[in-house]
């Protein structure tokens, strides 16, 4: 249910990128899976981390040098990054994860902006690609 909230607002074209509120559906499976890491592998399993590879896309697209911690943007890549941390102490998530490219990509790219930096733990990064 909660990958299917995450899809849906994923596909509403109209909170990106004026949308105030955060969605709360990140910040959800981030306290989920940070309250149990097996349902990491859950998330796993369902295509939940190809699911958050799209709404952290879309929210790396609306990023800028004049993003701010209270965008929503900077609030939803702060959630997802903390859930593809906690998804990668799995093996089989480390996997999943490396095998969608853009996932990387998009973690390299909000390291280009200031607000971002610290959402993004370079070690884990680093564990992550080896």
């Amino acid at each position: 249910m909660l990958i299917k909230t995450i899809q849906l607002e994923t596909g509403d074209m109209s909170c990106f990128p004026v949308c105030t509120h955060p969605h709360a559906s990140h910040e959800v499976t981030f306290h989920t899976m940070n309250t149990s890491a097996l349902n990491a592998e859950e998330l796993r399993r369902e295509n939940g981390i190809v699911a958050l590879q799209a709404a952290f896309s879309r929210c790396v697209d609306v990023l800028s040098a004049s993003s701010t911690p209270k965008d929503m943007a900077v609030q939803v890549c702060t959630h997802i990054c903390r859930c593809f941390r906690v998804s990668a102490q799995f093996e089989t998530c480390r996997v999943a994860i490396t095998e969608v490219p853009v996932i990387l990509k998009d973690i390299c790219r909000i390291l280009y902006y200031k607000v971002c930096r610290d959402i993004v733990y370079v070690k884990w990064v680093i564990n992550l690609v080896i």
